[in-house]
């Protein structure tokens, strides 16, 4: 966690994204407000209109992604996230403006539609993900993108839950939406302050696509590194991906094979030609008893190999039948 609390711009950073999803697709009001009034003046026709507005906004989303990743490289995140919060943030805000009544709902459902654009959804917004990258070291930015959303799902279920209790506090059913209303307008007025906070450094702001690319660069160069090394000294790779080891075999450790040959031929196809196919059974002890051979006969190494023989099994050959 030293690299969320010892980081106050990503900590800024991951506010913003958690406020964006609560002002817009994880709002308070869809479950409290708004569904109760579609239900109320729709009727029949919800189904059919509620699924032809979120069509609509899928289909926005599709063709502005690209749009709006390009726009915020050149220009910035901040400006770009200023847009979307205005964008996302207008469906709700319009029941608030108008009132909770037909037309206000009418206008809600259009206004959902355009939003489309924001390109946001139930697992974050990109623009906010591009701006964690950017105020976090390149080495630790997956692990950035992953408190990013978890704080999203918490952040949002925390608001949601006050306003199931500010909604209970009131009487007469205008006064319970109103009150979930002003409760997610104080949301989008706190994500606004926050983002303003966010000090974006100079190098990223100066060159946003550079910034974000360059961890995916360095993490290149370190799997070309790995795959120089020697096949025989090189970790197995359900151990290494995971990153459960980091030790280096020293050039003096030998490591044994075996020559025993198999009786069963495969070809380029991998068909079994021989007379003997390989057996489920055969394949999977021997692939779990293999690498405890070529490994020294430190205990820890063995472990390790045992571990990763239970995440992921070895492939094993069945002749066609």
């Amino acid at each position: 966690m030293t690299v969320f609390f010892g980081n106050a711009e990503l900590m800024k950073a991951v506010l913003v994204s958690s406020l964006l999803g609560v002002g817009t697709i994880l709002s308070p009001a869809t479950p409290l407000v708004i569904n109760e009034l579609r239900s109320k003046y729709w009727d029949n026709n919800m189904t059919t209109i509620t699924a032809a507005v979120n069509l609509v906004n899928g289909i926005l989303g599709m063709f502005f992604s690209g749009v709006l990743g390009r726009l915020s490289d050149k220009v910035g995140r901040k400006p770009v996230l200023v847009f979307l919060g205005v964008v996302g943030f207008s469906p709700v805000l319009s029941l608030l403006i108008v009132g909770p009544n037909q037309v206000g709902v009418m206008v809600n459902a259009v206004l959902l539609a355009l939003s489309g654009i924001t390109c946001i959804t139930a697992t974050g917004c990109p623009q906010c993900y591009a701006l964690v990258a950017e105020v976090m070291p390149p080495e630790d930015r997956e692990v950035g993108f992953g408190i990013c959303f978890a704080a999203l799902i918490f952040i949002s279920g925390i608001a949601n839950g006050a306003a199931y209790g500010l909604q209970a506090l009131f009487h007469g059913e205008e006064a319970r939406y109103y009150a979930v209303l002003i409760f997610t307008a104080v949301s989008d007025i706190l994500y606004f302050v926050a983002l303003k906070t966010v000090q974006i450094p100079t190098e990223a702001r100066e060159n946003p696509l550079e910034a974000v690319t360059d961890g995916i660069s360095r993490r290149q160069s370190s799997r070309e590194e790995h795959e120089d090394i020697p096949q025989e000294h090189q970790w197995p790779a359900s151990v290494a991906n995971q990153g459960l080891v980091d030790v280096e075999l020293d050039d003096d450790d030998e490591l044994e094979s075996d020559d025993d040959e198999s009786s069963s031929a495969v070809n380029e196809d991998g068909k079994c030609t021989g007379t003997d196919p390989p057996r489920l059974g055969e394949g999977i002890i021997g692939g779990l008893i293999s690498p405890l051979k070529m490994m020294s006969g430190d205990k820890n190494i063995r472990c390790l190999c045992i571990i990763s023989m239970l995440v992921s099994l070895p492939e094993v050959t069945l002749q066609d039948v």
